[in-house]
């Protein structure tokens, strides 16, 4: 399918697709606690996490060898160098990430650890701010404080409870590794194809796990005769549900959903997932959980609203003379671009909304949208103003030059 194919496409599906597709993310990932916890009652829990991740990467594979036909990126050979980067990326995602709460969840209730994963955000301010040496905004660092405050007294023990250090710890990492897991991946060598570079990393995180489990002891514990109907649909919904719908629905909000709305997520799924223990589990709802459960997701609207402003304000500090209008001619969805730094008109494929592309002085390459933010052909369209980045509010398909991503204005 063309770029203006999928442009097309997108327009007829309107936003119930959309908003179905958030409605998914909100529900599916949230109640991924709840399966986790089935699953582990009976299944070993770093091979039934690495089961779920090879299962899932399988599967993910062939449905972007299957969808990928006739895209560039498809094509691209996959080298050492790339394995070496999904090696990293899904040990840090799935291992430390996804294996971290699964290993937490034999001992802490479901909800709790929602709460606990939620501050993704915090560690990822963190260390762009720390490492990778990017300034932070004074409500980033004040969003970081409050989470961490809210953390500390979700975590901290409770005369008369039992208090297991290790799943605390480990569990408290979890979301540590998958912030830095994520910012690795925009920057690894990974494919350009979203779908395979995450099955990639789903095969070596799963792989990992097993790897881990078998060197643990773990193996030495399973007992397929005890395994119960309920754990089995657990993984299953685990694999199908959890990794592939949930993931598919969070790409395709990526492209067609502003980032701040995406973002929601993060609180949502958290009030999910503590819910469904409740109804499910009998997990208590005591007011600690509230308090700090509140606290900790008001750090997160704090933090993803400073991330928001600021993406809009490098948007619109952006060079607004890169910007070439549009010529459709007779409303195609074709359009030519007369860049002033390329010297020639060059042809882009854009939709309706459109009227100016950002043209390099090479000629561009048709691009797909990439939430890794590597490359961006699919834009976000702000009110009126220049901006670069992935898909918003309204379909800004446009095209990429060698050495950054498009920006696009809405007419």
């Amino acid at each position: 399918m063309s770029p203006v194919d999928r442009v097309r496409a997108a327009d007829r599906q309107g936003p119930a697709v959309t908003y179905g597709a958030l409605g998914i993310v909100y529900v599916v990932w949230g109640s991924t606690y709840l399966a986790i916890r089935i699953g582990i009652d009976t299944i070993p829990p770093l091979l039934m996490a690495g089961v779920r991740f090879l299962l899932a990467g399988a599967i993910l594979q062939a449905l972007a060898a299957l969808t990928g036909r006739g895209d560039t990126a498809r094509r691209a050979p996959i080298g050492r160098r790339e394995w070496v980067a999904a090696l990293i990326a899904g040990g840090l995602l799935f291992v430390g990430g996804n294996g971290g709460v699964t290993f937490g969840e034999r001992s802490l209730p479901s909800g709790t650890v929602a709460l606990m994963v939620a501050t993704v955000p915090l560690w990822m301010g963190l260390i762009a701010g720390l490492v990778l040496k990017e300034s932070l905004t004074r409500w980033t660092i004040l969003g970081i404080g409050i989470g961490l405050a809210g953390v500390a007294f979700l975590v901290q023990p409770t005369p008369g409870h039992r208090f297991d250090a290790l799943a605390t710890a480990v569990v408290l990492a979890s979301p540590v590794c998958w912030a830095a897991g994520s910012l690795y991946s925009r920057r690894a060598p990974l494919p350009r194809q979203v779908a395979r570079a995450t099955a990639m990393e789903m095969l070596a995180g799963g792989a990992l796990l097993v790897v881990l489990s078998v060197v643990t002891g773990e193996v030495g514990h399973v007992h397929p005769e005890r395994f119960t109907a309920a754990s089995l649909l657990a993984v299953a919904y685990l694999v199908v549900f959890g990794s592939i719908v949930a993931f598919s629905a969070y790409n395709l909000i990526l492209r067609r959903l502003p980032t701040a709305v995406v973002s929601t997520y993060a609180y949502v799924n958290p009030v999910v997932a503590v819910f469904l223990g409740w109804l499910f589990l009998a997990e208590p709802i005591t007011p600690r959980l509230l308090v700090s459960g509140g606290v900790i997701l008001v750090a997160v609207a704090i933090i993803v609203s400073a991330a928001s402003r600021a993406s809009r304000a490098d948007a619109l500090a952006r060079d607004p003379a890169r910007l070439g209008i549009v010529d459709r001619g007779q409303g195609s969805d074709v359009g030519h671009a007369a860049g002033p730094y390329a010297g020639h008109r060059q042809q882009v494929p854009v939709a309706h909304g459109v009227d100016a592309v950002e043209v390099g002085d090479a000629p561009p390459a048709e691009g797909v949208a990439d939430p890794r933010g590597q490359q961006a052909g699919v834009a976000e369209v702000l009110q009126g103003q220049p901006a670069a980045g992935r898909q918003g509010q309204r379909q800004g398909l446009a095209v990429l030059h060698e050495g950054g991503p498009v920006a696009v204005r809405e007419a």
